[in-house]
């Protein structure tokens, strides 16, 4: 090889070496630099990964969301549905609501709809974890770049370069 070619390789490598030891210094940086976002102290590394990643708890959110509305409606329609019967039962039973004594015809259609209703069994509570979900994913997003950013002028990195 002649000397400029020679030059122009050893440059090369340098170069390959140089971004190979700024990208390390970069990576051990953020797996050490912390950050708040929102309410929550993560490392720039969890900030980068989450902020690729957050599409998957508004996901879960949304299904959520469409499986509560869902559910509500259906339960609505069906205590709908026996809500009318119970009202027609009792006043095949007792006569009309306005002629019922001590208040017989309401205690009877209450019994058919406890009896008969239907109600939503929620484990989580389902609009509280929503309203948090919400919360918790807008606030990182609107957050999470201004945080990256703040943190990377200040985040100072030593590294060795090759000449």
């Amino acid at each position: 090889m002649d000397g400029a070619c020679l030059r122009a390789w050893q440059s090369s490598l340098a170069l390959i070496a140089n971004y190979r030891a700024l990208k390390a210094a970069i990576v051990q940086s953020n797996a050490i630099t912390r950050v708040t976002i929102g309410s929550t102290t993560m490392t720039v590394a969890e900030a980068i990964e989450w902020k690729k990643s957050i599409d998957m708890p508004a996901r879960l959110r949304d299904n959520l969301a469409q499986q509560f509305t869902a559910v509500s409606s259906a339960i609505e329609r069906h205590n709908a549905k026996v809500m009318a019967e119970a009202q027609q039962t009792s006043q095949t039973v007792i006569g009309k609501k306005d002629q019922s004594s001590d208040g017989e015809y309401t205690r009877l259609v209450d019994q058919i709809m406890a009896h008969r209703g239907a109600s939503m069994a929620d484990a989580i509570n389902v609009q509280s974890t929503l309203e948090r979900l919400n919360r918790e994913i807008e606030d990182f997003r609107s957050q999470v770049d201004l945080a990256l950013t703040s943190s990377n002028v200040v985040t100072m990195i030593e590294v060795d370069l090759v000449n």
